[in-house]
């Protein structure tokens, strides 16, 4: 399975999980992903009805409590590379970057991502994007 396969499968399990523990349907359930340092390392946060709930660790996503597999060092720098190239494409500062993830499906096997700009949407990405660098 590719890595864009897999990163997808994973981010839409999260999404389901959460959709749960926060009692939600899976439409209202999301992820994001934004950055609070210039280096661009990624942080997590869970979201119901396009509002944060709580910030999560990459693991937390995975839900497991240690990466064996080392999923989230393979993941962290494309991560980190897609958004400081969002970043400059946007004109905008790391701070104001993020990442939704959201499904488009009420059953959550289908994801989409969208870069947003503080509050606006600035355009979709894809897996593909992401890890296009590999």
């Amino acid at each position: 399975m590719s890595i864009e396969k897999q990163t997808t499968s994973i981010l839409s399990k999260a999404i389901k999980r959460y959709a749960t523990l926060n009692d939600v349907s899976v439409k209202d359930s999301q992820l994001m992903i934004c950055t609070d340092n210039p280096d661009c390392t990624p942080s997590y946060k869970v979201l119901k009805h396009y509002k944060e709930v709580k910030s999560v660790t990459f693991n937390e996503i995975l839900d497991v409590r240690l990466d064996f597999l080392g999923r989230e060092i393979l993941a962290t720098p494309f991560i980190r590379s897609s958004i400081k190239r969002l970043t400059q494409e946007a004109n905008c500062s790391y701070d104001e970057a993020s990442v939704l993830i959201y499904p488009i499906d009420e059953v959550g096997e289908k994801i989409r991502l969208h870069f947003f700009v503080g509050t606006k949407p600035n355009k979709e990405i894809s897996m593909e994007y992401i890890f296009g660098d590999m």
